[in-house]
């Protein structure tokens, strides 16, 4: 992971006890004399029975309430090391939130992958691993809750502008810096206060005290809402790659639900070309049956519309 990132990172030469002990995992305790493998070494490559035997309490809860609000409607119950915990977090996000389609400028990018590695990180890097207070990622139909135990800093609400950056496991930061997971302090918090409104409609409360708590209000399973896609600030631009053009067809196709002029579809979406527009996605959808003309027998009808087929 450390050479995917940097293919001349140091790590790559090196056998497992000299990695460990370039990353802080193996120590000596000057008072003992004695030599051996970090609490933090434990949390990061430990197996499951050797971490449990070191802190009993250690787990991380991810639970989904969005059908059955009374128990949950699917849970993860985690009490592995670090590594695997951040697959099986990020995983869990995945099946259960959306991945709306999004432009910054002419760059697309996954909002979803962006906040919650910095959620999951987080959740993982800077919790208070004595505290018996479990970590757990809370999704309910409106909400999105994250807590774990804590030893606060700054006690009280964090924003960008009040945030002073300080690691509170500096060891296993430094690590997930290495492989990619985590880059300077403090860039968590800006990212998720950037990308969070846009991603579902509200900003989390961030709240460092004995117990670090997200607190995120959102809308991604709103039936009233049209799509989740509707609500990001989508800017394609007229040329645009395969990948793009085929996720621009599905949001048009759910915006078509009812009956759309080209000039409605192409404002929604940011679009300023019309014959390129009706080239790369208008007609590829009419030829695959998915998409349909208002006006079939008269295709430049000055009141046209498009309306998605019921299949």
């Amino acid at each position: 992971m450390a050479t995917n990132r940097q293919p001349d990172h140091p790590w790559k030469d090196m056998d497992n006890e000299q990695l460990l002990k370039s990353a802080g995992l193996y120590k000596k305790d000057f008072n003992s004399q004695k030599e051996g493998y970090t609490r933090a070494c434990a949390l990061l490559f430990g197996k499951d029975d050797v971490i449990q035997s070191i802190l009993p309490h250690y787990k991380t809860d991810l639970i989904l309430r969005v059908k059955d609000a009374e128990r949950y409607d699917d849970r993860d119950d985690i009490r592995t090391n670090l590594i695997d915990s951040y697959d099986r977090i990020m995983a869990f996000v995945t099946k259960h939130l959306p991945s709306p389609f999004y432009l910054d400028g002419d760059i697309r990018k996954d909002l979803r992958a962006i906040l919650f590695r910095e959620i999951t990180v987080n959740l993982l890097m800077h919790r208070e691993f004595t505290n018996h207070y479990p970590a757990k990622l809370v999704i309910e139909h409106d909400r999105l809750v994250t807590e774990n135990g804590n030893k606060p800093y700054i006690c009280g609400n964090i924003n960008p502008d009040n945030n002073t950056p300080y690691p509170k496991n500096p060891t296993i930061a430094k690590f997930f810096k290495e492989i990619g997971w985590a880059e300077e302090l403090g860039s968590g918090v800006r990212k998720i206060s950037k990308y969070a409104k846009i991603y579902a409609g509200h900003e989390p409360i961030l709240t460092d005290g004995d117990v670090f708590k997200l607190d995120w209000k959102i809308n991604l399973f709103n039936k009233t809402d049209n799509n989740i896609t509707s609500k990001v600030s989508i800017t394609p631009c007229d040329t645009v790659g395969d990948t793009v053009r085929d996720t621009v067809r599905d949001t048009v196709l759910e915006f078509c639900q009812e009956p759309k002029k080209a000039a409605e579809i192409m404002k929604h979406f940011g679009y300023s070309n019309k014959s390129k527009f009706l080239k790369n996605i208008i007609y590829p959808l009419i030829s695959s049956g998915t998409l349909q003309q208002v006006y079939p027998d008269k295709p430049s009808h000055p009141n046209q519309k498009y309306v998605t087929t019921r299949n």
